[in-house]
């Protein structure tokens, strides 16, 4: 079964006038790399939602938005009375200090100031039930990101079979040409082996030493160049020209140096002509 990397997952639900939501999403990771963002209420049980994704999710870029919305008419924030009386009292004192005015709005200055406004969906204490409700909505979203990876796993998987399927009917294809390549370059060696006057080999070091150069000179010769020897006319190399168009020299063969044709370097076996 194959799961994409990337996914998305939404989960929803209702609990004592609050609407608890919770969103999962992820991208390609080596490793997991988990973001949680939650209300300052839910920090207690963040440790335990990342157990959660990481049983789950194993790896990924993962990044966890928990968020909560009053519902029938719940007051979502309030004033911070404490935070009021002292910002009064150090302006008071400022005025007296500074020998200026005091605001003639006290409401709008005090109002304006950091902190005036408290959240209570997101400050106050919230009771195991609560917690609980977020962990089950964090799961459902969970869910909801593996379904969406499993869609998205298939869609690949067709992807992948689609084109093994067209490479393999091209390697069919190309099956029934192997044995005449092979033949052909078999036949333009042994041409060249019988202009050469007075060189032996052994034939079935030769068809060894075939199989092997055959599979080298498809990593030697370049896009488009011809599989073979040169050809009479293209040039003033010597009958002893390689693969390679060095004068006298023969291709390296497996275990040896490269040395003139038909002779041993210490290897202890018979050089073939290419």
């Amino acid at each position: 079964m194959i799961l994409s990397m990337t996914g998305f997952g939404k989960a929803v639900k209702v609990f004592n006038n609050k609407k608890i939501t919770a969103e999962v999403k992820s991208l390609n990771s080596k490793q997991l790399d988990l973001s949680i963002r939650l209300p300052q209420a839910y920090r207690e049980i963040e440790l335990d939602l990342r157990n959660i994704i990481a049983k789950s999710l194993h790896r990924g870029k993962v990044d966890l938005f928990v968020y909560c919305e009053p519902i029938d008419g719940a007051v979502a924030t309030s004033l911070n009375i404490d935070a009021l009386k002292q910002y009064k009292v150090q302006l008071q004192a400022m005025s007296q200090q500074l020998d200026i005015p005091e605001p003639d709005d006290w409401y709008g200055t005090l109002l304006r100031l950091p902190d005036a406004l408290k959240s209570d969906l997101n400050t106050s204490e919230v009771d195991d039930d609560e917690k609980n409700v977020v962990v089950e909505v964090v799961k459902n979203a969970i869910g909801g990101l593996n379904a969406f990876r499993l869609q998205e796993g298939k869609r690949l998987c067709g992807f992948f079979e689609e084109k093994i399927d067209a490479i393999q009917h091209l390697l069919d294809s190309v099956s029934p040409y192997e044995q005449s390549r092979v033949e052909k370059i078999k036949a333009r060696i042994l041409d060249s082996l019988q202009k050469l006057d007075g060189v032996e080999y052994d034939k079935n070091r030769f068809e060894q030493e075939l199989i092997f150069y055959i599979e080298k000179l498809e990593q030697w010769r370049g896009p488009g160049q011809e599989t073979g020897l040169h050809k009479p006319g293209n040039g003033t190399r010597n009958k002893h020209d390689g693969l390679k168009g060095q004068p006298g020299r023969a291709p390296k063969a497996r275990g040896g140096h490269e040395g003139p044709i038909g002779t041993n370097q210490g290897t202890g076996t018979e050089r073939i002509i290419e």
